[in-house]
């Protein structure tokens, strides 16, 4: 997504299929959203993957939501994730005081405490109906900008080994952290309850080390986030 108010870029990457929004459809967050899909005819013979974009998020033209979800053993988790995520994340900023001063009480003081409450609000849905190994990693980040102010923020939310780049000034900013067994700490976490790895993978099968979804390996692997939030500078163009 490329942001508005900064000079456009050109990124050419090798892919077989683009989507991007029309004059019709221009977005108001951003300057535009690009969407690219190749498939992996060698491993996966269908699609798992699902993203979703919501520009105007909450009726606020300065603010978008985008996410991106990353299937595994079908796409029930994903697909699921991608309808509840942004609703489970609208629901808790409406008790959030960092994105409205005027809520009293407020459930979360900030915007991050909202975007993990969100993460384990849909976890917990889509692990009622998840098929015993469908689960999906995720990356989500939230364009906001503080009332009253011109000071813009990202919030990027991941689970597993989805990443989110922020390109600042011809240098990539990572917003996410991957989590996977290759990470000595993630491998720790993994084995301490109880799982076990086999050529870099859990079980010999799964790669992350956390997802949504994903039953049969829960007690080993979680959905805790790893959250962040940064401020937006004139150099930021787009993130991938």
């Amino acid at each position: 997504l490329e942001f508005l108010d900064m000079p456009a870029r050109t990124l050419a990457v090798p892919i077989r299929a683009v989507s991007q929004t029309s004059p019709a459809t221009q977005p108001l967050a951003v300057r535009d959203v690009g969407v690219a899909t190749e498939q992996n005819e060698a491993h996966c013979d269908v699609m798992e993957d699902e993203h979703v974009r919501i520009d105007a998020s909450g009726g606020n033209s300065q603010h978008a939501f985008f996410g991106v979800f990353d299937g595994h053993y079908g796409r029930d988790v994903s697909s699921s994730l991608a309808k509840v995520l942004p609703k489970s994340f609208l629901e808790e900023l409406r008790h959030c005081a960092e994105y409205d001063g005027w809520i009293q009480p407020a459930r979360h003081s900030s915007v991050c405490e909202a975007l993990q409450a969100a993460v384990a609000a849909s976890e917990a849905h889509v692990l009622e109906s998840a098929p015993l190994r469908s689960g999906a990693t995720a990356a989500a980040v939230f364009l906001f900008q503080n009332p009253g102010s011109s000071e813009r923020w990202l919030y990027n939310a991941n689970v597993g080994d989805v990443r989110s780049v922020l390109w600042r000034g011809g240098d990539l900013l990572h917003l996410s952290q991957v989590h996977d067994v290759a990470d000595n700490n993630e491998l720790h976490s993994v084995v301490s309850r109880g799982g076990w790895v086999v050529l870099g993978r859990l079980s010999g099968l799964l790669s992350s080390s956390r997802a949504f979804g994903s039953p049969e390996w829960k007690r080993w692997i979680s959905a805790e986030p790893h959250v962040s939030r940064t401020k937006l500078e004139s150099t930021d163009t787009h993130v991938i």
